[in-house]
């Protein structure tokens, strides 16, 4: 569901058209809807507001999109998926700052959006390289991991870009997601509940978007196979090649880990409502969409091996 202000932004935008005044009580309606409290709060990046709020109907509104995947399982489900999603615009690298700030944006404050690791809110217009700027865009499956081109699709697809820190963006760096014990690593002070360590080049996220980063990857591994001559192969693994350098083998192909992790974190941390909103928003933009935020279940039924 929109939130309060972009259906108000909707009904003055539309004041002047002729839909405005053959359904006003549709849009009354929407706006009363939207801008009522909600009761239901469910806890988001340890915000206490309209980020626990939100309403999407992320895969309910979109039953056709799925629908040749009925009863499919194993290498056929993937098949069916990769060709359904690889179905999408390629954006400009430089518009993705543009789309964040929609895609991210802070429900309580339009102004500001979201940022992965530490669930800050930050002004949507401090992002970028200058010194002055905080936020840039984080690439959860790392550019050197397959596609460190501009021009490639990987690189500016929204599914798996958000908006992070500078410097926590910088302290990931191309680091492979793993689960480090209190024992290991160094705890990350700007993102609470997250480690890294930069010798083994590991990196672990607060519990609260394990989940989240997690769909993202199985995302990318099925959506980028190697069947485009401009596009790279990806895969989730558990162990890595000995030939890696900079997360890519001899023959081109990028790797992220760890499997069995990943889908550990992807229980752990179901899907929630500003995940679904956000896919949604992306699917406006680019036209596929992601469909272990739509089919969870398709997580474990999928064939990774491949």
């Amino acid at each position: 569901m929109q939130s309060c202000m972009s259906i108000k932004r909707q009904v003055s935008s539309n004041m002047s058209s002729a839909s405005l005044f053959a359904r006003p009580a549709v849009l009354l309606a929407s706006l009363l809807l939207a801008c009522s409290p909600d009761r239901d709060h469910q806890s988001r990046y340890g915000f206490t507001s309209a980020h626990d709020s939100i309403r999407a109907h992320s895969g309910s509104e979109y039953l056709d999109y799925y629908k040749g995947a009925e009863g499919l399982s194993g290498k056929p489900l993937r098949t069916y998926l990769h060709d359904k999603i690889k179905v999408a615009l390629r954006l400009p690298y430089a518009r993705v700052i543009l789309e964040l700030e929609y895609t991210d944006a802070d429900p309580d404050a339009p102004d500001k959006i979201v940022m992965i690791y530490s669930g800050r809110s930050l002004p949507a217009d401090s992002a970028g390289a200058d010194p002055y700027q905080t936020w840039n865009r984080e690439h959860i499956w790392a550019k050197s991991h397959g596609f460190p081109r501009v021009n490639m699709s990987a690189h500016t697809d929204l599914h798996h870009i958000r908006p992070c820190e500078i410097s926590l963006n910088r302290l990931r760096g191309d680091s492979m997601f793993a689960e480090l014990s209190l024992a290991g690593g160094e705890p990350v002070v700007e993102a609470p509940g997250a480690r890294v360590d930069t010798q083994r080049s590991v990196f672990t996220p607060p519990t609260s978007v394990r989940g989240d980063i997690a769909r993202m990857l199985f995302y990318m591994d099925i959506r980028y196979e190697g069947d485009d001559p401009r596009e790279p192969n990806l895969k989730i693994v558990d162990t890595l090649p000995n030939d890696l350098e900079h997360g890519v083998d001899s023959n081109g192909t990028g790797y992220h880990g760890y499997l069995r992790t990943l889908i550990k974190w992807h229980q752990d941390d179901p899907v929630d409502d500003f995940e679904r909103q956000r896919n949604e928003r992306v699917f406006e933009r680019q036209k596929n969409r992601n469909p272990f935020i739509d089919h969870p279940e398709y997580v474990t039924m999928m064939n990774w091996s491949t």
